[in-house]
């Protein structure tokens, strides 16, 4: 555009509006150039002044963006995207100088609008270098540090403490009649809006790291301070001494990793029954025929998940170590990893109710925990406050002691430990198993152990674990990040054709794809790692009441009464008709067998003698779901409710489902088979 083309453009605006335009030209001087250099072309300059002016002197939007149109229009050569970048190019040179150009403080006299503006820029140039102020999930949070023990903490921040913050980095100040300035407060109004903004330019925060950690970009964070790769503040203890990673992983340091790790940390634990010779023959010299237990790998991977945890975008599994006896070492495995990870262990109790475990989850996370570990968890373990916990990306939980709300991000791994536990069909599924058996009546009086103090064995080399951990991913990322290996059968294990699919782990896609791919690029018999996921079943039996009327209602329709299938295929609660053309309802089925059931009854002396609306109200809790009936091997049936109620009130109905892959041609979901047409 040639200067005459932009005197025109600029006579289009009132006479001060331009004058005021024209007087950007020292300011935009700087963007021109950068203009010209990003687009090369000579007529952006003259564009590029047109547009900073308009911003600095508060044109409105749809101001700008006719004046823009007209430009396209005399460079009509220019295609879209050369606008944008001369509109982003002039934006970001803008943003840049009011950040130079910045106050030296915030004066409370002047307007809200500018009290906000200009304490918001100073916050954020304050924290833009070497940042101690943060976002943390949807709250403000600070970097504390305690240099007499070398302690650093996450603190997340309520009002108060932000205008602590605030004030810390920001002066305020007002003005005399005589023109002189004094400090003063912030004001009260300005803290309250901005503790309830989102401030997207100051620095986001996802955890505090102890020991070096691997980015989202597969590059080793080891600088200490925040580390915008991984959202991550790096500050090791003084003492945490650890060697250099070679250039090259190669042989002679992966088989020193992987048997600093197996033989010296996890060796002494009888993983899946497992004895240490065992263990350490086939983990660290074995063949492909002969790979180690899966529980063993497992614990590895869990070990991994902190190191790799930035490169995981989405959430972990939780890690159940379980053993049939007390005192076989899973409280210790767990807090040895804690102490690699974080150099500090620790154990959580599992709270009863939903609103505890609910306050102890905010806990957790507000206090920056690595890993958590509930600790000799028992029963049957359920509820929604721990699924949520351990799936959500950002969890939102009440304060302890308070009544106030925190969204928090979610980046710590989970573990359980207990004898035996058992766990709801929802928690079991986002549950991996690391099974600790030592085969005997008495595990705590074994002897014999590689380091019977093993933990104080683990702070002592703490930087040599790190190290082999380190090596272990560095060793994936330059095998260049390969997929996890199938699992493969184990001694004492199924064979592979009954763990179909157990690799592929619903929900947690990125963990299985990096821990997986990091486990499988180790060793080539390293081929079990969640071997074991879908062979132990854990679950509390919830669902054993329905199963028995499902199985019984299959038995009933193969005529062992009498009844034809038909009859037997759409069902009322209820026993419909009189006597002799009385159609049995499902109460009789479950009354000819003899199911107990967890709802109410009408007769004291009689143990199935169920109340029909309750009956009709614990099966719609199942409606639509789809069972596998234990007795026939094979067979998954679905149960479901007609849409319309009758006087008999609704009729039920359970048909045999073919479930279609979700690749195969045929794009229908699944084959639904009528059980008579299925049985003849």
């Amino acid at each position: 555009m040639s200067k005459a083309e932009a005197k025109k453009i600029l006579k289009s605006f009132k006479e001060s509006d331009q004058k005021k335009i024209k007087s950007a030209k020292k300011l935009v001087s700087v963007s021109a150039s950068v203009a010209v250099k990003k687009l090369k072309d000579p007529s952006a300059v003259e564009f590029a002044e047109i547009i900073a002016g308009m911003k600095k002197n508060g044109e409105d939007m749809l101001r700008i963006a006719g004046v823009l149109e007209e430009m396209k229009q005399i460079g009509a050569k220019m295609p879209d995207r050369w606008w944008t970048g001369l509109v982003m190019a002039v934006d970001q040179l803008l943003h840049t100088q009011r950040l130079d150009r910045l106050p030296s403080g915030v004066n409370v006299g002047v307007g809200f609008d500018t009290q906000l503006e200009v304490t918001q820029k100073l916050l954020i140039n304050a924290h833009s270098k070497e940042p101690t102020l943060f976002r943390h999930g949807m709250n403000f949070a600070a970097v504390h540090h305690i240099d007499e023990i070398g302690q650093t903490e996450i603190g997340v921040l309520n009002k108060d403490q932000f205008q602590t913050a605030v004030q810390q980095c920001v002066r305020f100040y007002d003005v005399t009649g005589d023109g002189d300035d004094f400090a003063t407060h912030a004001p009260p109004e300005a803290i309250k809006h901005l503790f309830n903004t989102n401030i997207r330019d100051l620095p986001y925060l996802a955890s505090l790291i102890r020991v070096p950690i691997y980015g989202a970009d597969k590059t080793l964070i080891n600088k200490r301070g925040y580390n915008a790769n991984g959202w991550v503040y790096y500050q090791p203890p003084n003492d945490l001494n650890i060697r250099a990673l070679p250039d090259r992983v190669g042989r002679g340091a992966l088989s020193k990793a992987r048997r600093l790790i197996v033989e010296e940390l996890m060796g002494d634990f009888p993983f899946d029954g497992w004895t240490r010779a065992e263990i350490v023959s086939a983990a660290c010299y074995g063949s492909t025929t002969n790979p180690p237990p899966p529980s063993l790998l497992n614990a590895i991977g869990f070990l991994l998940e902190q190191f790799a945890r930035p490169m995981i975008d989405g959430p972990l599994p939780v890690s159940l170590f379980h053993k049939p006896s007390p005192r076989t070492g899973a409280t210790m495995l767990v807090n040895a990893v804690q102490l690699v990870v974080s150099g500090v262990s620790g154990t959580q109790t599992l709270p009863d109710s939903e609103e505890e475990r609910d306050k102890r989850a905010t806990a957790i996370l507000m206090s920056g925990t690595a890993i958590n570990l509930f600790d000799n968890v028992s029963g049957e373990i359920s509820g929604g406050t721990l699924a949520k916990f351990w799936t959500d990306r950002v969890y939102v939980g009440r304060t302890l002691g308070k009544s106030e709300m925190r969204a928090l991000p979610v980046t710590c791994s989970h573990a359980l430990t207990g004898n035996n536990p058992s766990f709801s069909r929802e928690l079991s599924e986002r549950i991996g198993r690391i099974r600790l058996d030592a085969r005997c009546a008495d595990p705590g009086a074994r002897n014999g152990f590689r380091h019977p103090e093993l933990l104080a064995w683990v702070s002592e080399n703490r930087g040599e674990l790190v190290w082999a951990a380190l090596v272990l991913i560095q060793n994936w990322i330059e095998k260049g990040c390969p997929e996890p290996v199938t699992p493969t059968s184990w001694r004492g294990g199924p064979d592979v054709a009954s763990i179909p699919d157990a690799i592929h782990w619903g929900g947690y896609e990125a963990y299985v794809k990096v821990i997986g791919g990091i486990i499988g690029a180790a060793a080539r018999n390293w081929t079990t790692w969640q071997a074991n996921r879908k062979t132990e079943v854990v679950e509390s039996g919830e669902d054993d009441a329905i199963q028995e009327v499902l199985s019984a209602w299959w038995s009933e329709a193969s005529d062992v009464r009498g009844n034809s299938l038909d009859e037997k295929h759409g069902m009322y609660v209820r026993d419909i008709g009189d006597s002799p053309n009385t159609k049995p309802g499902l109460l009789s089925v479950v009354q000819a067998y003899n199911i107990y059931l967890p709802i109410k009854r009408i007769d004291r002396d009689d143990p199935t003698s169920y109340d029909p609306a309750a009956f009709g109200k614990w099966l719609a809790g199942y409606k639509d779901r789809i069972f596998k009936l234990d007795d026939e091997v094979g067979i998954e049936v679905e149960l479901s409710r007609a849409d319309a109620r009758t006087r008999h009130g609704y009729k039920w109905s359970m048909q045999q489902v073919n479930a279609v892959a979700p690749d195969s041609e045929n794009k229908v979901s699944a084959d639904v088979i009528d059980i008579e047409a299925k049985r003849a």
